[in-house]
């Protein structure tokens, strides 16, 4: 029974991948676009602007990605426009294992917590969680890495702090 639902549970997943088989990631929202490379572990921006990336919030897209559910399979469809995806809000490209792939979300689905999606080329239409959704669609702010001082908490020796009447070292 154990290996059944574990059966059950790849059947569900829409793509079959690990989070560390990805080596770059894009989103792209009409005419914009943010792109993220990994190069030696560590994941930077490079468009629009070429940054450090926030390694949590891609690591929390890596496994949505990695995890990824169909909700429900609704079966080959032709016109996709009812449906949003002829004109996706967000398209999630990525290489994973140097395999080029991408998920076009679109509408929501109606009176349900879920949104249309389309898997690489598959003809499928396909549902996706709205939290799996809103887990990878994240704006430019949220990827960049927001660290001021970088630095090992436990190997500073001292801390001073100076305004124009005070000054206090610790």
């Amino acid at each position: 029974q154990e290996q059944q639902v574990a059966r059950d549970e790849q059947a569900k997943k829409v793509f079959h991948l690990k989070e560390t088989d990805i080596s770059d990631l894009s989103l792209v929202r009409g005419k914009d676009e943010v792109r993220l490379v990994k190069k030696d572990r560590v994941w930077r921006l490079t468009a629009p602007l070429d940054t450090q990336a926030d390694q949590t919030i891609v690591d929390s897209m890596l496994t949505t990605l990695a995890r990824l559910r169909k909700e429900r399979d609704l079966g080959e469809e032709k016109d996709l426009k009812p449906y949003g995806l002829d004109k996706p809000g967000l398209v999630v490209k990525f290489t994973a294992q140097g395999q080029p792939h991408q998920l076009a979300v679109g509408a929501k689905v109606p009176g349900d917590q879920n949104y249309y999606a389309l898997m690489d080329q598959d003809p499928h239409l396909l549902t996706i969680s709205m939290g799996s959704k809103d887990s990878l669609d994240r704006q430019l702010l949220a990827l960049r890495d927001k660290t001021l001082l970088a630095f090992i908490i436990g190997e500073v020796k001292g801390l001073r702090v100076k305004g124009p009447k005070t000054e206090v070292a610790l």
